[in-house]
């Protein structure tokens, strides 16, 4: 949230209106995305002011669509939005690496129940087996 609080307009006191910029990440199908949005709030009433997804791209910079907005509001904006978007972006990128360790821990602890069982197997023969000689 910014604004808000009070400022003077030819020494009459008025107060600002409060904006809301808020980022999160989307995901579809084939793609994860970002989502900027800023919102204004005036005299009761919400005002849209951008609605922009960042998509990255395999080959190539990462593609924006302003669904509302453009590029110059989003630059106008673009100070605060960069500094929240960051944070989540690596979020996102540390989520992949997460999902790529839990890939490789699941399949290590698959092996070692699979050990695990063969050795417990062969105790049970060898068991048997001294029982019946």
């Amino acid at each position: 949230m910014s604004g808000c609080g009070i400022t003077f307009k030819k020494f009459k006191p008025t107060i600002r209106s409060k904006r809301c910029f808020l980022l999160f990440p989307v995901q579809g199908s084939e793609r994860k995305g970002l989502v900027s949005v800023e919102v204004k709030k005036k005299k009761g009433q919400y005002d849209m002011k951008l609605l922009a997804v960042d998509i990255p791209m395999a080959s190539g910079p990462d593609q924006r669509l302003y669904l509302i907005g453009d590029e110059e509001g989003y630059k106008v904006s673009g100070g605060l939005i960069s500094e929240l978007r960051d944070p989540v972006v690596k979020v996102m990128a540390a989520t992949k690496e997460f999902n790529n360790l839990d890939r490789i821990e699941e399949e290590e602890d698959a092996e070692r129940e699979l050990q695990e069982a063969e050795r417990k197997h062969r105790e049970e023969i060898e068991k048997l087996e001294k029982e019946s000689s």
